[in-house]
């Protein structure tokens, strides 16, 4: 070894490193900045999440109302009040929470249904309340696998044994010093109802789902790198892009291996986790003494339920990794999109935080929670999975998309320094009458957590709402369409239509509501709405009771009859048939303007209406019958449920979703609706379909 020529080679490489800015970006900027933010991130949001824990409601349930009257007046106020249904009881300010008693025939199930936090009961099968102070009549039930079961039952048995320790001080003052040495109190008694499994399956909650989502993440970046930076470093690839394979065959052919590699790291890793578990006598380590059994049955469950993540992340990691030049490049490239993976990885692994609101939607957190979901067998929250792993199959749908398109252009294949900002340079975008699939998909995809978020916690703020449907379905696809250089006229369909399309789409929208309910009411028979679900549908409408009728017209029939038209029917269903045959294009469209109304429950009359205003709107080849169609539809609905004289006065009754129509209105609206199809003429187009 000659050190001279060690030395040469060291500060030679060494200048080279700190000379890209690329890689002092990934060593420098990326651990000062991003490690910082999130570590403190995570700590803020586990100490919020903690607090926010402490200032929810616990819910108790007791089995009888007598029983549940005693237990107020020891948690509350000594004078007797009758008990509600249910009671809120708030304690005093040196326990910060509240507790809200609800009479439960048998409070263990529903502790374990998680229906309730804490059950209270006689213990003993009585309660004697003579000598409480003591003796104490009753137990508490809790599911040590809940997080919110756990806290609940330590913040109830610390008010409870404060409220015994004050009563047994003001007896033990009336009593004789000897006697009072006899009086040991005995603690509360305290029952787990947890089952082993779900024991288990909380215990491996805490480091499963976290483990795997950035194993299957990480088993897909070094193929990812090699099969588009390896092959440019290489001097391959242009090799490869001059044979006479389509480049959409190449780039799925790459594709395929990063995610066949994904998933293989992913099954090596659960099931390394899983024969650890089974026969490394780890389990009753992780148990630590509790009655818990591995739920080693939904691992495969799991399993399948990572696919969409292994191929969205597949997709993100091929398109990030074909800007990079070198493989060390492309390491840069790759490590940012990791940390900003474990982000939401880490929101979604926090305690207490559950598979509801935008968490259901928000890419990585979705399939942790999901994980944990199916290690503590909650599987009545089916409708919530489902769209946890709906949402994640459109997110690969958008990111294989959007790779194949970035692979085949120029700027990326033959890739110079800063050459990927040439792929949002407005001059630089070639004019075109309508947008791309991947234009459509990207869109679609960065709207549609959004709006699920945002629609969530709008209520019955009408106002809000219409101007955020305005915002978001009206003016934002034409302004992306703007800045894409694309024909708002064809994309968009702006052409007034034919006399007959008009008066078709009137005929239609006077009988699309009622085969749209009936449709409802069919589903309801097969998929009922859950009695949650109808609850808050129903208290909803009873606050828009109060809104007048004019005002609920233009903000929940206009308003939506316009604008989400100008997105589904316009931006989205016109990129579609840019690569997509009409029929297909409508259905794609469709279910697209099914999901983003986020019911379930409804999915299949949402996708049966759009498919019929896309039809409409080919068919006439302009958006404004399909805007009257939209508008008349929710118009009718609204107006029938707010006057009842007019329900009556057409034979409809009250519709609340279970019962059928007579038959002789039925038969009317499918007459109004075939009418109107036939009377549409089909519109001239200015360009050709695919």
């Amino acid at each position: 070894m000659h050190p001279a020529n060690v030395s040469i080679i060291f500060r030679k490489e060494l200048v080279d490193i700190l000379r890209d800015r690329r890689t002092l970006i990934a060593m420098v900027v990326v651990p000062i900045l991003l490690y910082p933010v999130l570590m403190l991130g995570s700590i803020q949001a586990a100490q919020f999440q903690s607090g926010r824990l402490q200032q929810e409601k616990v819910l108790v349930a007791v089995p009888s109302e007598d029983f549940g009257h005693l237990l107020r007046n020891l948690l509350g106020p000594a004078m007797p009040q009758p008990l509600p249904a249910p009671a809120t009881v708030l304690a005093d300010e040196e326990e910060p929470a509240n507790f809200e008693i609800q009479v439960c025939p048998d409070p263990e199930a529903a502790v374990r249904a998680g229906a309730v936090h804490v059950g209270v009961v006689p213990a003993g099968g009585r309660a004697d309340w003579t000598r409480w102070e003591v003796e104490c009549p009753f137990a508490l039930l809790y599911d040590s696998a809940e997080v919110r079961s756990e806290m609940g039952r330590v913040r109830l048995e610390r008010l409870l044994e404060r409220r015994r320790s004050e009563a047994r001080a003001a007896r033990l003052e009336t009593l004789p010093p000897a006697i009072r040495e006899l009086l040991v109190p005995q603690p509360i008694p305290v029952e787990n109802v947890a089952s082993p499994e779900k024991v288990g399956g909380s215990l491996l909650g805490h480091v499963l789902p976290l483990i795997l989502a950035l194993m299957t993440i990480t088993g897909a970046v070094y193929p990812a790198i090699d099969l588009t930076a390896g092959e440019r470093e290489r001097g391959t690839l242009e090799t490869l892009m001059v044979a006479p394979v389509p480049v959409i065959d190449l780039i799925a052919g790459k594709f395929l291996v990063v995610a066949a590699v994904s998933m293989i790291a992913a099954t090596l890793n659960l099931a390394s986790i899983g024969l650890t578990l089974r026969f490394g006598d780890v389990q009753e380590l992780l148990a630590q003494g509790q009655n818990a059994r591995i739920p080693f049955t939904v691992l495969p469950i799991i399993l399948v339920a990572m696919v969409p993540f292994s191929i969205l992340f597949s997709a993100v990691l091929i398109a990030v990794a074909s800007f990079a030049r070198t493989f060390k490049e492309a390491q840069n490239y790759v490590m940012p999109v990791i940390m900003a993976a474990l982000i939401p990885a880490t929101a979604g692994a926090l305690p207490g935080v559950e598979l509801r609101g935008v968490m259901i939607v928000l890419p990585v957190a979705n399939m942790v929670l999901l994980t944990r979901e199916l290690l503590l067998s909650h599987f009545a929250n089916w409708p919530a999975m489902l769209v946890a792993v709906g949402s994640t199959c459109f997110y690969a749908v958008v990111a294989v998309v959007a790779a194949a398109q970035l692979f085949g252009q120029e700027a990326v294949l033959f890739a110079e320094a800063g050459s990927w900002k040439t792929l949002f340079r407005r001059r630089l975008f070639p004019p075109r009458p309508r947008p791309t699939a991947t234009h459509v998909l990207l869109y679609t995809a960065i709207l549609f957590p959004v709006w699920f978020h945002l629609q969530g916690r709008l209520g019955d703020r009408l106002g809000l709402s219409a101007a955020l449907i305005v915002l978001f379905f009206g003016l934002l696809p034409v302004a992306a369409a703007q800045y894409l250089k694309i024909d708002l006229v064809e994309a968009f369909s702006l052409r007034g239509g034919n006399s007959r399309a008009w008066l078709g789409a009137l005929l239609i929208g006077l009988g699309s509501w009622i085969l749209a309910y009936e449709l409802l009411v069919l589903q309801s028979q097969v998929l009922p709405v859950p009695e949650g679900v109808a609850r808050i549908e129903k208290d909803l409408v009873e606050r828009l009771a109060a809104w007048p009728l004019p005002l609920l017209l233009l903000a929940l029939a206009v308003v939506p009859g316009i604008c989400e038209e100008l997105t589904f029917r316009g931006f989205v269903l016109s990129g579609l048939r840019s690569s997509l045959k009409p029929a297909w294009a409508i259905v794609a469209a469709a279910v697209c303007f099914a999901a983003f109304h986020f019911l379930i429950f409804r999915f299949a009359v949402s996708a049966a209406l759009g498919g019929l205003l896309g039809y409409v709107c080919w068919r006439s080849a302009s958006i404004g019958p399909a805007m009257l169609v939209h508008a008349m539809h929710n118009a009718w609905l609204l107006m029938l449920a707010r006057t009842p004289p007019l329900a009556q006065a057409i034979g409809v009754g009250d519709l609340d979703g279970r019962t059928h129509l007579p038959s002789d209105v039925v038969a009317a609206g499918a007459a109004l609706v075939l009418a109107g199809l036939v009377m549409i003429p089909r519109g001239r187009r200015h360009h050709h379909e695919p």
